[in-house]
């Protein structure tokens, strides 16, 4: 777990009047003996504000900044937040956590207006707004004396909006928010957390100048109960421990609130992943289930961001409640959902499996009469960002009906093979009437890309064959530049010209297999970008698969790099052999 300090521990706060401040050289230095390693920015001024000196004053202490805390008046119909948040933001590092408060326009925190609905609608829509058009993790800290402190107030945000949340221990339980339950309940929506010890402080109002009045209870029982809760789960998640430098995020980012670069954009297949609660028994015996986003080109993309990569999605869904929550799980998840559109009297897909550990996992896929993301028409693709994405993932779903097959065909014609053309073979033999015309298929479409993926019985459909070695010669004489073919508990074999690459299995106890494919994708699509070696690229992407076979969900699952990179040290505890 990464844990960072804040200045308000040692008391640098921004209220007028709060009272002594100390130096920044004396704070600085106690947070390098603590052995901390990364610090919040605290107050203007109390850090340069240009980033390079920051940079360099940092370092003399073994510290970079981590997350920035910026009061912006949101509710205001008449103020737009964003050109003062952007100059705010100047001179934050990439991966600088944005964590905002939701001011009130006055100085301190004693008074607080009440909001009309007007307000509110002000309010979450400037939220989702700053969150879409600002290059930064965007995070909301419910705040004492600010338009969101109370538990009523955070669960409009939550209902409203799609946010993350800054889990400010100490805040939420003076504002009558369980922090536990907080976890408990909308894992997905922490991205940042703020622990402090509040024991049982009473949902009441601080008495001066919102100073927060903590009552130490012995133990640190609750708070390693919210990391082990809430760690992990966000897509971004800003709690992860690094041993190493932080990961090279993309340059193309660019600066906050200019257009973003799509690292990664996949297209075809969604649906909403209905899975049993009860693990080992038939879906006629099962009471509970949960539910998931699902699709393996969605939780390809959710599985790049989660590695830090700016993510699309190419699809359609039905006009239906289902189809709203892919557009809200998307955005959870840090995808950007524009490219998805609904497709009127047709419903989204839905999925069920029955889960029996360690390789049984049947699906069921309700997509009649006709699923809705083999209706994305070639004549509304985006053609400029097809071409400009660094990586466009495809897979051999989308090319077994039409329009899906013309609308593939119309990208990779406007790539026209450019480097990281992926097709994910994908094979799911429901979806055709039989090998033989999936194969013919698919061995067109491999002239048209430069990397091929599947499992033993996907490149037995394109190519004839299941012995991977002679798989890869025949994928890489097809014209593709890279050949990837996972072998299960065999491991994964990775084919160019001219050199060849196995991998063994990462062993792991097996929960569900079902997601593995996809943690696999998304992590190969990062080593890709990223341009390491083949061996790394193998070894970094079938860790990631593991990981994932070792959770019950898929895209809730999908690891970030801290724990992809624990699992190749060796930290993680290993069990039965698993596979992408």
């Amino acid at each position: 777990m990464r844990i960072a300090a804040a200045p308000i521990s040692w008391g640098v706060c921004e209220v007028p009047g709060w009272g002594y401040q100390m130096t920044r050289e004396r704070v600085l230095a106690e947070m390098a003996e603590l052995g901390l390693t990364a610090t919040e920015l605290g107050p203007d001024g109390f850090l340069p504000p240009e980033r390079e000196q920051r940079a360099r004053l940092l370092d003399d202490y073994g510290l970079r900044a981590i997350g920035g805390f910026v009061p912006v008046v949101l509710h205001d119909p008449g103020h737009d937040p964003l050109p003062g948040l952007r100059a705010a933001l100047a001179s934050f590092d990439e991966e600088t956590v944005v964590v905002l408060a939701a001011a009130t326009g006055a100085d301190g925190y004693d008074e607080r207006p009440s909001l009309d609905a007007e307000g509110w609608r002000t309010l979450l829509g400037n939220l989702d707004r700053i969150r879409r058009e600002t290059a930064h993790l965007v995070t909301l800290h419910p705040h004492v004396g600010t338009m969101v402190e109370t538990k009523d107030e955070v669960e409009r945000v939550l209902d409203g909006s799609a946010v993350p949340l800054c889990l400010d221990t100490g805040h939420l339980l003076i504002g009558g928010t369980d922090p536990m339950d907080l976890v408990r309940e909308t894992p997905e929506r922490i991205a940042h957390v703020h622990l402090s010890e509040g024991g049982d402080l009473p949902p009441a109002r601080p008495r001066r100048r919102g100073r927060p009045r903590h009552r130490r209870r012995p133990g640190s029982r609750r708070i390693r109960g919210l990391v082990r809760h809430g760690a992990g789960r966000h897509p971004r998640l800003r709690t992860a421990r690094r041993r190493g430098p932080p990961p090279r995020r993309p340059r193309e980012r660019g600066l906050p609130g200019e257009p973003r670069v799509t690292d990664v954009l996949t297209m075809g297949r969604v649906g909403v992943d209905i899975y049993p609660l009860q693990v080992g028994m038939s879906l006629r015996q099962v009471e509970t289930f949960g539910k998931y986003l699902g699709g393996s080109p969605v939780n390809v993309a959710v599985a790049a961001a989660r590695l830090g990569r700016a993510s699309a999605v190419i699809t359609r869904t039905g006009a239906d409640p289902f189809g709203m929550f892919v557009h809200d799980a998307l955005r959870e998840y840090g995808v950007d959902d524009r490219y998805v559109s609904a497709v009127p009297g047709l419903p989204t897909p839905v999925t069920f499996c029955e889960i029996r550990p360690p390789e049984d996992f049947p699906l069921y896929f309700y997509r009649w009469p006709k699923a809705p993301d083999l209706e994305i028409l070639a004549e509304e693709l985006d053609l400029e960002a097809v071409a400009g994405s660094r990586l466009l993932w495809a897979t051999v779903t989308g090319l077994c009906q039409e329009p899906s097959r013309e609308a593939h065909w119309a990208a990779w014609r406007a790539r026209g093979r450019r480097a990281h053309t992926v097709l994910d073979l994908d094979y799911r033999p429901m979806f055709w009437p039989d090998v033989r015309t999936a194969r013919i298929q698919v061995q067109r479409a491999l002239g048209q890309v430069t990397v091929a993926v599947g499992n033993l019985d996907e490149v037995e459909v394109a190519t004839g064959t299941r012995d991977p070695y002679e798989a890869g010669r025949l994928l890489l004489e097809a014209g593709v530049e890279l050949a990837i073919v996972k072998r299960g508990s065999a491991g994964v074999v990775g084919m160019r010209a001219g050199e060849t690459v196995e991998v063994a299995p990462v062993e792991v106890e097996v929960v569900n297999g079902l997601g593995a494919g996809d943690a696999f994708g998304g992590a190969l699509c990062h080593a890709l970008l990223e341009g390491w070696p083949l061996e790394r690229t193998l070894r970094f992407a079938n860790a990631a698969g593991a990981i994932v076979a070792g959770r019950l969900a898929c895209a809730p699952a999908m690891p970030t790099l801290d724990e992809i990179e624990d699992v190749l040290s060796g930290e993680s505890p290993r069990g039965e052999t698993a596979h992408a």
